[in-house]
C-alpha cells in the first residue's frame, strides 16, 4: 500500500514539474507584455459615433478621441454652429 501512495506522489510530481511549474527558461507566452503593446490595443469609443477604436488608430482633436478624421471634423463642426 506504501509502494503505491509513493507511486503516486511521484507521477503526480512528475505531472506537475512538466505541465503545472512556469518554465524556467524565460517562456513569456502566459505574461504580459511589457513593451508599451497594450496602450495599443486599448480600445476607446468615438466621440462622434460610440464606436470602439483602438487607440492607435483613432483620431484625437482637440483633447476629445474619433475613430477617424471625417468624424473627428464632423463632431467640431456641429459644435462650433451651436
Amino acid at each position: 500500500m506504501a509502494k503505491l501512495l509513493v507511486l503516486i506522489a511521484v507521477i503526480a510530481a512528475v505531472y506537475w514539474w512538466f505541465f503545472k511549474k512556469p518554465s524556467a527558461l524565460g517562456s513569456s507566452t502566459n505574461k504580459p507584455s511589457d513593451d508599451g503593446q497594450d496602450s495599443q490595443h486599448t480600445l476607446q469609443a468615438c466621440r462622434y459615433c460610440d464606436v470602439n477604436v483602438p487607440v492607435s488608430e483613432g483620431v484625437l482633436k482637440e483633447s476629445q478621441f474619433f475613430c477617424c478624421e471625417e468624424h473627428a471634423n464632423a463632431f467640431l463642426e456641429k459644435q462650433n454652429q451651436q
